[in-house]
């Protein structure tokens, strides 16, 4: 039985040329208008959500890049701890360039506020139910429609299409 090829969306790079600064001008908004509804929502500064951020991606780096990753977790079922991922204070600082001590400092406020805990010495990560508290304001839905969204202009615009 033939496999059937995943049809994708690619950039047309004449047609995004022809509309890049209203491109740009989207993209732009999207990229900071997600993250500051999350900052928002979790009533911190920039540096502070840049760190949470950073310990939530590593929360679920593990499972999303297992091949293939298990589909009993594909929702908004909490990860269970031998799933989820971690990162160290090294890691933040070096990711984001600032100094290790700065980190120390975010990671005790945002454990103090129960946002990241660290089940293994030196290891980061947050606790069960962050995409459920996230969800419950349809933050990452947002995100989902944003990007769609986003996606539909640039095929309007003939700066992108769908590959053959």
């Amino acid at each position: 039985m033939p496999r059937h090829r995943r049809r994708k969306i690619v950039l047309v790079e004449e047609g995004y040329l022809a509309v890049e600064r209203l491109l740009a001008y989207d993209v732009g908004r999207h990229v900071l208008g997600v993250p500051l509804a999350m900052q928002q929502r979790f009533g911190l500064r920039a540096e502070p959500f840049q760190i949470l951020l950073l310990v939530m991606l590593s929360s679920d780096q593990r499972y999303v890049r297992a091949t293939p990753p298990d589909p009993a977790y594909l929702d908004r079922t909490s990860l269970p701890a031998a799933l989820s991922g971690a990162v160290s204070r090294r890691r933040i600082a070096d990711a984001l360039n600032i100094p290790v001590e700065t980190v120390r400092r975010r990671v005790q406020d945002l454990m103090a506020r129960g946002l990241v805990i660290e089940p293994r010495q030196g290891q980061l990560t947050t606790p069960a139910g962050m995409l459920q508290l996230l969800a419950v304001e349809k933050i990452p839905q947002s995100a989902a429609e944003e990007s769609i969204a986003f996606v539909n202009l640039m095929l309007l615009h003939g700066a992108a299409r769908l590959d053959e």
